[in-house]
Formats: structure tokens, C-alpha cells, sequence
């Protein structure tokens, strides 16, 4: 070997491993690492506090101009009704109900025509005519009984009265009393028909009635 050429470098064992610091003999156990543990100071950390939202006093901040505000104005489409303007609705109301009835009773009355006109007739010329001329007859014989009730009949079985004629609707003369008698006689009990002569009570005049009192015929 020249003396210029550098000694080789002994092989490091295979078993070490060259750490810093002071050399561990092989086998040796490896003392325990220390957890990691995390310094603190000495003061104490004070612990955190919530996060709170301040409200202040200062006035809320002016809405959007793309958002209705309502407040306790009334809107002017809107109508309040007082006690006062209830009162005066009421009143008008009442004057113009007032008013239509007074034009209505003011307006000149329609008079109907007389009925006497078109249901009264003179003279008698139907065929049952006959019939009620034999009536005539026979409660003439009986006396003109003026209480209704049935009655014996001259010519056999009853024949019934009903008694005064109220003369309601104004056909016959007015200012005169009457009563009404069937005409035709029947068995006692029996169902009374259409068919009636109303005589006047002073007079004897006499009328029949074939539609139980609408058209008067003058016997």
C-alpha cells in the first residue's frame, strides 16, 4: 500500500445504528418515549364564552324599498264604520223606506169595476132554470127558514139551508140582507153541490147561482 492512499473505513456493525448523542450498546432495551404532552402556561386558560347576538336600541334600519311595511294606519282603501256613521246609514235607510211608502199610498188608487156588472144577469134562460124556479117554491112553503139546517122537503127526502148570505164580494145589491138555499133535495146528511138561489129577505128577490156564488141569475 502507498503511503498516499487513505486507509478504508472499517464496515459499522450491522446490528448498531450510530445515533446522535451517546452510543446504546446493542441489546440494550430502549427506555420508554415520554408521551407527547402538550405545555401549557402557567396561567390558566380562561374558558369561552358563548357567542352571543347584541341587540341595541338603535332604531331598525329602513326596509327595502321592494318590501310593504304595514303599520297600525288603516289602509286607505278601507272604511271605518263609528258608531255615529252607523247611526246615519241607519237613518237614511229608514227615510227612504219612509219615502217609498208614502209615494205608494200617495198614487191615485185603481178603482175595479163593479163585479155586479159582469156576474148578475137579468133573466134566467139556462135549463136548470127550471130547477131552481121548483127551489123557489118549495122553501117558500117551508116559510123561508132563515137558520141552516136540513129540512124536511115538500116533495120528499131533505133539502138543507145554509143560512145568511154574506154577499162578501158585492154582486147583489148592497144595503140588503139574504140567505142561501140548495136547490136540489137529496137524503139527509148527504154532500151539498154547486147549485144555490139566494134570496133577498125583505123582498123575496131571488138569484141563482149554478158555480156556488161566481155568475147570479135573476129568477
Amino acid at each position: 500500500m502507498s503511503p498516499d492512499t487513505p486507509a478504508p473505513r472499517p464496515p459499522s456493525h450491522p446490528a448498531t445504528r450510530e445515533t446522535s448523542g451517546a452510543h446504546r450498546p446493542t441489546g440494550a432495551p430502549r427506555p420508554p418515549s415520554h408521551p407527547r404532552t402538550r405545555e401549557t402556561s402557567g396561567t390558566p386558560r380562561r374558558p369561552s364564552r358563548p357567542r352571543t347576538r347584541e341587540t341595541s336600541a338603535a332604531p331598525h334600519p329602513p326596509s327595502h324599498p321592494g318590501t310593504r311595511e304595514t303599520s297600525a294606519t288603516p289602509h286607505p282603501g278601507t272604511r271605518e264604520t263609528s258608531g255615529p256613521a252607523r247611526r246615519r246609514s241607519g237613518l237614511r235607510r229608514l227615510l227612504t223606506a219612509l219615502a217609498v211608502v208614502f209615494a205608494l199610498t200617495a198614487a191615485p188608487a185603481v178603482v175595479a169595476p163593479d163585479p155586479a156588472a159582469a156576474s148578475v144577469y137579468s133573466s134566467c134562460t139556462m135549463s136548470r132554470c127550471d130547477a131552481a124556479r121548483t127551489a123557489r117554491t118549495g122553501w117558500s112553503q117551508l116559510g123561508w127558514p132563515t137558520s141552516a139546517g136540513w129540512y124536511t122537503w115538500p116533495y120528499g127526502q131533505y133539502n138543507y139551508t145554509g143560512g145568511t148570505f154574506q154577499n162578501r164580494e158585492r154582486q147583489l145589491p148592497t144595503n140588503a140582507s139574504y140567505n142561501e138555499y140548495d136547490v136540489y133535495p137529496r137524503a139527509k146528511g148527504a154532500s151539498r153541490d154547486a147549485y144555490r138561489i139566494v134570496v133577498n129577505r125583505s123582498t123575496k128577490e131571488t138569484w141563482f147561482t149554478p158555480d156556488h156564488y161566481v155568475n147570479f141569475y135573476k129568477l
